[in-house]
């Protein structure tokens, strides 16, 4: 009988980007919050939890 451990035994995937907002999804009244705002905090959690998951997984950055 083997005494190893397993580590990490549930799935890890990796982040999914949001998806950008039409422009047709925006009514330009200046509503708030508008998508758009809505999208880019979304980016920010994605990046954050991007750099985590690269961060746990021993992946480089990735530089735009």
């Amino acid at each position: 009988m083997s005494d190893e451990i397993i580590v990490n035994a549930l799935p890890d995937p990796e982040p999914v980007p949001p998806r950008e907002p039409e422009a047709i999804e925006c009514c330009g009244s200046g509503c708030a919050p508008c998508v758009y705002d809505l999208y880019w905090e979304a980016v920010a959690r994605y990046e954050a939890e991007l750099e985590a998951w690269q961060a746990r997984n021993g992946k480089n950055k990735i530089v735009n």
